[in-house]
């Protein structure tokens, strides 16, 4: 999904902001201020997904299998409590981070400035404004001088 809205934008940041506040983190900062001047996210993710059938156990158990059967409780559970702690198959993560970085990689072939974000795509799941268990961003930006060349970790008293 392509987000290039700027009321979205804005939200994302705002909530960006309220996640830095919270988990006293000026990264979340950082991520903020920069969403406020993309031009554009791609966001990629997961949704309806199913293991590769590797058996490699990175997920918790021991075979794709039992981790398939086991999956309804899990997200039904995680739903209940709030929790967002529910295994994910390690191999779909791997194709997930090669999509996006793909996705970045052919913007900057084509001379768009762009950077894979995480903390974006949690803030849109967040919102509801993607659908995925799981997901990347990149974010994307055309201008006079790359907005993500030279930005640093802003002044917070958050950590003080």
């Amino acid at each position: 999904m392509i987000v290039e809205d700027r009321d979205t934008l804005k939200t994302s940041a705002d909530w960006l902001r309220a996640r830095g506040t919270k988990l006293r983190e000026p990264i979340w900062f950082r991520d903020a201020d920069t969403t406020e001047k993309l031009d554009l996210v791609l966001f990629i993710g997961l949704a309806k997904w199913y293991p590769p059938m590797y058996d490699c156990g990175a997920c918790g158990y021991p075979t794709c299998a039992e981790f398939l059967r086991a999956a309804p409780s899990i997200t039904s559970k995680a739903r209940t409590t709030g929790s967002s702690l529910v295994p994910i198959c390690q191999l779909r993560c791997v194709d997930l981070g090669i999509a996006v970085g793909s996705a970045a990689k052919t913007a900057s072939l084509n001379n768009v400035d762009a950077r894979c974000q995480t903390r974006i795509a949690a803030a849109a799941r967040h919102l509801g404004v993607i659908q995925a268990d799981l997901a990347g961003g990149a974010v994307m930006s055309v201008s006079h001088k790359n907005i993500f060349f030279d930005k640093k970790m802003p002044r917070s008293t958050l950590t003080s």
